[in-house]
């Protein structure tokens, strides 16, 4: 009868084994998908969304933004982050965001 440390090792195995394949067939999704924390702090971008914006690794929440969402948009960006934060809610919002080569 396994302990409650092997028992505990056993389901984090598992989730990590999911968290795997879970990120292998968004990886394969050749549209940008990315995930943000309960902060809005991106915590994953995507193999599309990486290339398309030329990124090698994870920035911090305000460079992102602000080097990828065009200008025009930036404030109501923004505040809709902020909507959502103090609903606790998500939502959908649309924005221009600036590709790796500088086109909107």
């Amino acid at each position: 009868m396994p302990t409650g440390a092997e028992e505990y090792k056993h389901k984090e195995a598992v989730l990590a084994a999911s968290e795997r394949q879970f990120r292998q067939i968004v990886d394969s999704v050749p549209m940008h998908i990315g995930l943000l924390d309960a902060d809005f702090r991106q915590s994953y971008g995507n193999t599309t969304a990486r290339r398309y914006f030329g990124l090698k690794d994870r920035l911090g929440p305000e460079k992102f933004v602000r080097s990828t969402t065009h200008p025009e948009d930036l404030d109501r960006y923004l505040a809709w982050v902020v909507a959502c934060r103090e609903q606790r809610d998500g939502g959908e919002i649309e924005v221009r965001l600036r590709r790796h080569d500088g086109v909107y």
